[in-house]
């Protein structure tokens, strides 16, 4: 299997990849090359600001900045480690986000855009502003 089929893997086992922690993201950054993760959406220690990330978008270790999406876009976010990052939704877009670990996320909903969050454990921070549905996932 190439490396582009191995993320492909990775992102349809995010479920068990992140209950593992595996594989790690020293093993990811050494194996994979950056420009591949960035054309993929999974960002490692990275500052970004993206507009329209396509989907899924994964944000793990110390990547932090800021996503935007608007128009009729739709996006599963997957935040994890700690991260740092502002989600902001307008329009008609809709937007899933899945918090893990020390994760921290400011999540600003503008307009008829649907914002869900969903928080797995007690150590990451949500903040919100606008009409967002935060719920509470199972903890890993």
């Amino acid at each position: 299997m190439d490396k582009q089929g191995l993320i492909d893997m990775y992102k349809r086992g995010i479920d068990f990849c992140f209950r593992n922690q595996y594989p790690s993201n020293e093993f990811i950054k050494d194996n994979f090359d950056r420009q591949l993760l960035i054309e993929n959406a999974m960002f490692i220690d990275e500052s970004i600001d993206e507009f329209n990330s396509p989907s899924p978008c994964i944000l793990l270790g110390s990547t932090s900045g800021k996503l935007s999406f608007d128009k009729f876009s739709s996006c599963d976010i997957y935040l994890r480690d700690n991260v740092d990052i502002e989600i902001s939704a307008k329009d008609f877009s809709r937007v899933f986000i899945n918090v893990y670990g020390s994760a921290k996320v400011r999540v600003v909903q503008d307009g008829v855009a649907k914002i869900y969050v969903y928080k797995h454990g007690d150590h990451c921070k949500v903040s919100n502003e606008g009409d967002v549905l935060i719920r509470i996932g199972e903890d890993y």
